[in-house]
């Protein structure tokens, strides 16, 4: 078992442990057989106190999942890996960095950079930091460039990078869009962007464990389509991750209606339109009455957000919605008692004003 930057903490063996047994001998229930608990410091040493070994533990890899040395320096301060060996205890490689031209603002034989909390080496050639919006380059929404793991300007000649560059500063460029992507910017996970198609649609989010970041499956936004309609759609699962920071994630129509919402309200600050003063026809034409209902309550939702009209608007989602016309959303289920964020964003854009 490992952390985000590859530490082993423990291992456990393919072999279960009967925990009881019925009268006639057979499992109520099996454990798994751990072998080894261990924790180190930032830089890799073990802690004193801090590791539990099973026996003769003959697991050979340790911190950031390098391969243990332990005839050097005795257990857990030695590591080898492909291009040099490590001395955790110190931090410091024993040989030149090969790609030391590459950081020449620092000595070859530093670690991780001297940052072994964000960065791990797993090879001794490079730092491999796992944050951001793509694994080497990172959005930096106050000037709406890309940087890479050490702060360099992102200048390469990826289409899928660059064409997210220009669609978060799209998004960036509106109101509520910019107000979105600082809240983002803020927590502590990363919302990485992939060029990655998802089962249905054009992008889907995909929450991490604990809530706190995601994946968004954006290779739609390498199809032909217009600026704003590729904007909308990144704006749109972005505010998904908004929805899951503030106790809304999961699939839901309550979920999808605010989204929409959400990218309906940007769209209008890109054309220039006051989406109080426009009627939106945002209603599915093959179902008349659902669509009337659904069209009322959703420009009743631009001009004052209420639940009463969010309620409509979720009822009439499935039938009465332009946005469910292929059937996607039909088999989601509503939420009850579900509280609407984006009123939180528009709030905060007028007090940013």
């Amino acid at each position: 078992m490992t952390n985000r930057l590859e530490k082993v903490l423990a291992v456990l063996t393919d072999r279960h442990k009967r925990e009881e047994t019925t009268g006639d001998g057979h499992a109520v229930k099996y454990l798994p057989n751990l072998n080894a608990e261990k924790d180190n410091d930032p830089g890799g040493m073990l802690l004193v106190g801090r590791t539990w070994v099973a026996g003769s533990e003959n697991y050979r890899f340790g911190y950031q999942g390098s391969m243990k040395d332990d005839e050097i320096y005795g257990t857990g301060n030695s590591y080898t890996t492909e291009f040099r060996e490590l001395d955790v205890r110190l931090m410091r490689w024993w040989s030149n960095d090969p790609l030391t031209k590459k950081t020449p603002w620092e000595s070859p034989y530093v670690s991780m950079g001297n940052n072994p909390i964000w960065f791990n080496d797993v090879k001794g050639d490079e730092i491999f930091a796992k944050a951001g919006l793509f694994k080497k380059v990172k959005y930096n929404e106050s000037d709406g460039k890309f940087y890479d793991k050490k702060g360099r300007e992102y200048t390469g000649k990826n289409e899928f990078v660059n064409r997210a560059q220009r669609l978060l500063n799209t998004v960036n460029s509106t109101e509520i869009g910019g107000v979105l992507l600082s809240e983002i910017s803020k927590v502590e996970g990363d919302f990485i962007l992939k060029n990655k198609m998802p089962s249905s649609g054009n992008g889907s989010f995909e929450a991490n464990k604990n809530n706190t970041g995601g994946i968004i499956n954006a290779g739609g936004i390498m199809m032909d389509g217009g600026l704003h309609q590729m904007a909308g759609f990144i704006g749109h699962e972005f505010f998904h991750g908004y929805q899951m920071l503030k106790g809304n994630g999961g699939a839901s129509i309550n979920s999808e209606l605010e989204a929409y919402l959400f990218e309906s309200f940007m769209l209008a600050d890109l054309k220039g339109i006051n989406p109080k003063n426009k009627i939106l026809d945002a209603g599915n034409k093959n179902n008349p009455t659902d669509a009337a209902t659904f069209t009322k309550s959703f420009n009743e939702l631009h001009s004052y957000l209420n639940n009463r009209s969010f309620d409509r608007a979720v009822n009439s989602f499935v039938k009465g919605s332009i946005f469910n016309v292929t059937g996607t959303y039909s088999n989601f289920t509503s939420k009850q008692d579900y509280k609407m964020v984006i009123g939180n964003l528009l709030q905060a854009g007028l007090i940013a004003n």
